[in-house]
């Protein structure tokens, strides 16, 4: 069981306001903070967060407080309350999606849960490990309380011309990643952008005609609408945060 004086022995500094503890790691580029909310039982599971470059107590024991009494197997989405940075959900994360903690607190950590504050359009709260992890490295910057929204981007897509694509397999890309593709797309007959959003609700991109795309949503041709390169932007933006 995660307790302060472990914290005390694997972080610096470490400050504790009754059950909440702050812990750093201060590094040459940025300083990371954990922080912890200790529990009342032995067999309770000990909620904590990490954040980058940013103290806020109050933000940490609101969220950490919400999390408090959940044990998932995996992921949990749970709705979140108003709060200063306009995060609407919790992921709840259990110790074999993440490796925080490991290599300093490895026989305490099955008694975590890690607790990420998130826009609901970034995470489904299905995702397997692999998707978890890919997300949280490359698409959304989940340590930074005051980031934007990221949403969840999975991309097939085919370009003949240009010899690029996925193939069968879809991809995790930033919203700025697919745009550059919608672009590549332009003009080009012999190709198409197909994206899903948390949701699992598609949106499919053709070169048209002169510098127009049609726009397809839930596979339904009937749906069809043509649209320039930033209207085509503005519908995908919307799918992806519907």
């Amino acid at each position: 069981m995660i307790d302060l004086q472990r914290l005390r022995e694997n972080f610096f500094p470490v400050v504790a306001a009754g059950a909440l503890v702050r812990a750093a790691d201060e590094l040459a580029e940025k300083t990371i903070y954990s922080h912890f909310l200790l529990p009342d039982g032995e067999t309770d599971a000990v909620p904590f967060v990490v954040s980058d470059d940013i103290v806020d107590d109050p933000f940490a024991r609101q969220l950490l407080e919400a999390a408090r009494g959940h044990r998932p197997k995996g992921l949990e989405k749970i709705a979140f309350h108003e709060n200063s940075y306009g995060f609407s959900h919790l992921i709840l994360v259990a110790p074999a999606y993440h490796s925080e903690l490991k290599g300093r607190l490895d026989a305490e950590r099955a008694s975590t849960v890690l607790v990420v504050p998130i826009f609901e359009p970034e995470f489904s709260g299905t995702e397997t490990v692999e998707e978890f992890t890919t997300l949280r490295r490359e698409v959304v910057p989940a340590n930074r309380w005051d980031r934007t929204v990221h949403p969840k981007i999975r991309l097939r897509f085919d370009n003949a011309p240009s010899g690029s694509g996925t193939g069968d397999d879809y991809v995790f890309v930033t919203f700025q990643q697919l745009m550059s593709e919608v672009g590549n797309l332009m003009g080009t007959s012999d190709g198409f952008i197909e994206v899903i959003n948390y949701k699992d609700e598609v949106i499919e991109i053709v070169y048209a005609q002169d510098e127009l795309y049609s726009v397809i949503h839930d596979r339904d041709d009937n749906n069809a609408v043509y649209a320039n390169f930033d209207e085509t932007g503005d519908a995908i933006w919307a799918m992806l945060n519907a």
